[in-house]
């Protein structure tokens, strides 16, 4: 759970919180980016994930994810008449 993964091909599991983007969006959207046997699983209930991966690959998902995870997609356009 901390900030640390190994750069490596051994496989590791990381869990990352999310703040500003939905859980959901993480897992449908990073599996093509999944090796063959790396695995993201998502945890609605705190909306983090869980990443299975070799380290190196846990390390690129996270630098994905440090860019897509930022304020700003919450916010939509409301018309007042």
């Amino acid at each position: 759970t901390g900030s640390y993964t190994p750069d490596t091909e051994n496989f590791a599991m990381r869990i990352i919180s999310l703040k500003h983007i939905s859980s959901k969006e993480i897992t449908r959207n990073f599996r093509p980016f999944m090796s063959r046997y790396g695995r993201i699983i998502e945890i609605e209930q705190t909306n983090a994930v869980i990443i299975a991966d070799t380290g190196q690959n846990i390390n690129r998902m996270v630098q994905l994810i440090k860019f897509l995870d930022v304020p700003g997609h919450e916010e939509s356009l409301h018309i007042i008449p």
